[in-house]
Order: structure tokens, then sequence, then C-alpha cells
């Protein structure tokens, strides 16, 4: 499946269905009922849980762990368990890429900001340098006529 809106969606949505105790015979058609429903309806179909909370509490009671585990509860919570971390692991990775293009960002800048003021820095030097030239040559000048007429 394409890692699109729906299946994203799709994997994150939950159905839990409660009271199908007295039902016991007829659940796993009425879960697929349910899912196939939703299904029509919003064209994506939810993984559902059909959870008994009365055999959930009465196995906790009695440590009778079988009866803790056809209540359903322990899959919902492994299941919601999953979707945290994977939640989780999402969320860091779209942390890591926004740290990232903000690294990447502040370097560009920092690289310009350095060109430009090397761009200042040469418009600033111009003047300076030619009259430091102009001075140099006058200078030389005056050096050569000092020695011309001390010849």
């Amino acid at each position: 499946m394409a890692n699109t809106p729906q299946s994203a969606l799709e994997k994150r949505l939950i159905v839990v269905v409660t009271n199908l105790d007295r039902y016991e015979i007829a659940m796993e058609r009425i879960v697929e009922k349910i899912q196939k429903t939703i299904s029509e309806i919003i064209l994506v179909t939810p993984q559902c849980f059909a959870v008994s909370n009365t055999r959930y509490q009465k196995g906790k009671l009695g440590n009778k762990l079988k009866m803790v585990e056809t209540s359903g509860i322990p899959t919902l919570i492994e299941h919601m368990k999953n979707l945290q971390i994977n939640a989780q692991a999402q969320i860091t990775a779209a942390r890591i890429e926004r740290i990232s293009q903000s690294q990447e960002n502040l370097i560009k800048a920092i690289h310009h900001a350095i060109i430009d003021y090397k761009n200042q820095i040469e418009i600033l030097e111009k003047p300076i340098i030619s009259a430091i030239d102009k001075f140099s040559n006058s200078m030389n000048q005056l050096s050569r006529n000092l020695l011309t007429e001390n010849l």
C-alpha cells in the first residue's frame, strides 16, 4: 500500500467495539459488518478491536491469563503502543528534517553575509588603495626628482 494520506489514516484509525459478550457467536460477523459499513462511508478500512472490559476485569481478578487475553484489551493496548511509537518516530524524523533544513538555511545566510561583507570591504578599500597608490607614486616621483637634482 502506498504511503498516501488515505493509507496513513487507515493505519491510525481504529474502532473499538464493546458490549459484544452476549453475542460471542456472531461477534466476528458483527465486527466485519462494522468495518464494511465504515469502509463504504469513509473509503478507509479501519482496524477493529472487539474488547470486553468485563472479561478483562474478571480475568485480572481471578488471575486467569487466557480470559485477560481473550478480552481483546491486551491486543488493543499493544496496538496503541505501536501507534505511539510510530508516531514518535515520525515526529522525530520531521524534527530532524526541520533542524537540518534550518542548518542549511543558516549556512547559506552566513555564506551570503560573508560575500556581502567582502564586497563592502572591497568598496571601502578602493578609495584608500587609490589614495595610497597616488601617494606612493608622488613619493616615487619626489624621490626621483631629488635624485636627479643631487646628481
